[in-house]
């Protein structure tokens, strides 16, 4: 569960937007719209078009932002006319979600007019516990249109008008992609959740509340903190909020399971609450045909271990999607960016608590640092190591700097920096263009850099202009690559050519955006023998 407060989010105010916004709420929630959710639930003021005074969500301007491919959540909205469908003129920002292909909403459940808070939340509650009602017995949700009509009817005394204007924009036939099958957490070593101490969990997957022998699959392992309890203070009234957040994440692995049994270890970090009565495991697993989930609660947290000490920070690589990276190196303006971390002694602190998380900075902009624990995932089978992989979108065209920090579970810190230049979708180039040996006796290998994936071409020619040898296009990558070919220095008859200064041209092409791109670079090769 992922919970977006806007309460906990800085007020932002310009002279060009009435009113104040709150951007960074507003980047959270579209990250995780594109990262992919089961269910995106909304409570709070709003119209046909918005989320909030603070626009956590705005249709003409998020609208486009909303690309999450086949991820796509079931949305509710206990909000004012957020499904207005009866607009002739206009669409509501529901309906634009459900009916654009490919990304969007699987289905939408909101009203249609004016509505009430609390009469909302009722809604809300009744909606989504009837959504559920079955799944822990038999693995599925309700259908859609039968969990709307049964939760009117358990609030239909108490709010009939309000909730006769909530619909469903959506197949009421379906049931929404919750995982089926049970997994089952059999011992967790020790039993409660200290600082610095490595724990392990033994489990086993369920069919038919049984063991299920013959599954073999990948399961994600998270372990959370107890919840926090949180206030906030309303300035104008003086009043005080008292509210509930998810604990910290302690850890995030995959493991293999092998004929219905998994087993899990990790490295509990220093930054965990040591007074919580609520910590949790909560299972993920799959294979091709497959999938399902487990949990286990009421775990204790608290207390430190004293046998494991450790004073040196986590080794750090960065790239982007291309091990071989070197500082410089091209990428898109869209670029994943991988950041491989490991501490061999304890592990990575992936808590999120303030002052430790894994930051990244762009370009040294101290105004924009973003935190991208929730992106680190361990490595399968390892506690010690692992990636966070965070889209970067939008960049400018030209040369960045990138700087990432980040903190072991004994809550020591290590940094890295890189420069690389981003290039745009519909541009190629191609720099770099190298070959060696140069002057070459026997053979030589060429080399070169590219702007994005491309088809290329190599071809040999006399100073004069003529036609040597000509080698086979090969597919390429972004970045640094080697031609799979290297030269004897013969040419296209196979006859040895003299010694002597020759031309090589590197040609590139590509499609983007719908259209071909193409590059080209001369380099110049000497041959001695």
């Amino acid at each position: 569960m992922k919970k977006i407060y806007l309460i906990e989010y800085p007020a932002v105010k310009t002279a060009s937007i009435s009113g104040i916004t709150k951007p960074t709420a507003r980047e959270d929630l579209l990250e995780q719209l594109n990262r992919g959710s089961l269910i995106v639930n909304y409570v709070g003021h709003g119209n046909d078009q918005r989320w909030a005074h603070e626009k956590v969500l705005y249709g003409p301007t998020d609208f486009d932002l909303i690309q999450n491919g086949r991820r796509m959540a079931l949305w509710v909205a206990a909000t004012c006319e957020f499904g207005r469908w009866d607009q002739p003129q206009d669409q509501s920002l529901a309906e634009q979600l459900v009916e654009i292909p490919n990304r969007g909403a699987i289905a939408m459940v909101a009203s249609s007019r004016l509505v009430y808070s609390d009469d909302n939340i009722a809604f809300n509650r009744t909606f989504l516990k009837r959504l559920f009602v079955n799944y822990e017995s038999t693995g599925l949700t309700e259908r859609l249109g039968d969990a709307i009509m049964l939760g009117k009817q358990d609030i239909f005394f108490r709010s009939k008008i309000n909730s006769e204007k909530y619909l469903l924009l959506g197949e009421p036939a379906m049931r929404i992609g919750a995982p089926r099958y049970h997994a089952a957490i059999d011992r967790i070593e020790p039993d409660s959740i200290q600082a610095l101490r490595k724990m392990a969990i033994t489990g086993h997957v369920e069919k038919n509340n049984t063991l299920w022998q013959d599954f073999n699959g990948k399961i994600l392992v998270r372990v959370l903190d107890s919840p926090k309890t949180k206030e906030y203070f309303t300035v104008e009234q003086g009043d005080k909020i008292t509210y509930e957040k998810p604990g910290n994440n302690i850890f995030r692995g995959k493991a293999t399971i092998q004929d219905g049994k998994f087993y899990v270890q990790f490295i509990v970090p220093k930054d965990i609450s040591y007074d919580g009565t609520n910590g949790r495991v909560i299972v993920y697993f799959w294979n091709d045909e497959f999938e399902g989930s487990g949990l286990r609660d009421n775990l204790i947290v608290g207390g430190t271990a004293t046998d494991l000490v450790d004073h040196v920070g986590p080794n750090m690589t960065l790239h982007f999607g291309d091990p071989d990276f070197a500082p410089g190196d091209y990428t898109t303006t869209n670029p994943v960016l991988h950041v491989e971390i490991t501490d061999s002694v304890s592990g990575i602190n992936t808590a999120g608590d303030i002052g430790h998380q894994i930051m990244l900075t762009l370009d040294e902009n101290e105004n924009d640092i973003k935190d991208i624990t929730d992106f680190f995932e361990y490595n399968e089978g390892s506690y010690v190591s692992g990636t966070a992989k965070y889209p970067i979108t939008n960049l400018p065209e030209g040369p960045h700097t990138i700087k990432v920090k980040s903190w072991d579970n004994s809550n020591n810190s290590s940094s890295i920096e890189s420069d690389f230049v981003a290039v745009a979708d519909d541009e190629l180039r191609i720099r770099n263009v190298l070959n060696y040996p140069n002057p070459m006796t026997e053979n030589t290998e060429f080399t070169f850099e590219l702007s994005q994936d491309a088809r290329v071409e190599i071809k040999i020619y006399s100073v004069a202009g003529r036609l040597l040898r000509r080698f086979e296009p090969v597919q390429a990558e972004i970045g640094f690559n080697i031609h799979p070919e290297r030269w004897d220095g013969t040419d296209q008859d196979g006859d040895i050519l003299a010694n002597g200064v020759y031309l090589y041209k590197i040609k590139a092409g590509s499609q983007a955006n719908g259209k071909s791109v193409k590059a080209e670079e001369i380099g110049k090769l000497i041959i001695t023998r």
